[in-house]
């Protein structure tokens, strides 16, 4: 009889993956579907609040110190963001340990969080996937990205913007900020156009 303590770590990461990763669609949604947080608190991070994990992902870092090593790559490798309180907890976690920020790829930011995010981009050199909820009817900002933005080198960016789903004039310096960036995203492959079309159409009209 084999034991999960006989397996080797290579595939015991690929057991634990199923119970850990967050879904690909769950990431992607752009559903108008009111903001919750399902995220508990987990042994792989002090206040791990901002991690939207299946709730079998609290679980198993708490099985033992070998299941937490191995676990810990896979809980960091998704972030869902939905609260200024979940990017300081992200940001002071990673400020602590750097390294944990290297395991993320896919990183999805909804409304504005300000500097957390700059600092939370900066240990996550990796990411993939870059999800922007774009707020454009509340007092939240997400200017001023540029240090954060120059870090990543994305192959997909999303935007979206929840509350109101039709162009507003209100997000285009945010979408101009990004568009910027565009160009120097070598690994990008995947974006949206019709905001950022919408964007430079606008910026363009208001230099004349």
């Amino acid at each position: 009889m084999t034991y999960m303590s006989d397996l080797p770590d290579e595939l015991l990461h690929d057991i634990l993956a199923a119970a850990c990763r967050i879904d690909v669609d769950l990431f992607a949604d752009t559903r108008t579907t009111p903001r919750s947080s399902t995220a508990e608190t987990s042994r792989a991070g002090n206040d791990d609040t901002y991690r939207s994990q299946p709730s079998s992902a609290t679980a198993v870092p708490l099985v033992c110190r070998r299941w937490l090593n191995v676990s810990t790559p896979l809980i960091y490798e998704t972030i869902i963001l939905r609260t200024k309180h979940q990017a300081r907890c992200l940001a002071h976690t990673l400020l602590n340990d750097y390294t944990l920020g290297l395991n993320i790829r896919k990183l999805r930011i909804e409304g504005g969080m300000g500097v957390p995010v700059n600092k939370i981009l900066h240990f996550a050199p990796n990411v993939t996937h870059f999800f922007v909820e774009l707020v454009g009817d509340k007092e939240e900002s997400m200017l001023g990205l540029r240090p954060g933005l120059e870090v990543i080198n994305p192959t997909v960016v999303m935007l979206m913007h929840r509350a109101m789903p039709r162009y507003n004039r209100r997000v285009s310096p945010l979408v101009g900020e990004l568009c910027q960036f565009i160009p120097k995203w070598t690994n990008l492959v995947w974006c949206p156009v019709y905001w950022l079309e919408r964007a430079l159409a606008d910026g363009h009209s208001r230099q004349h």
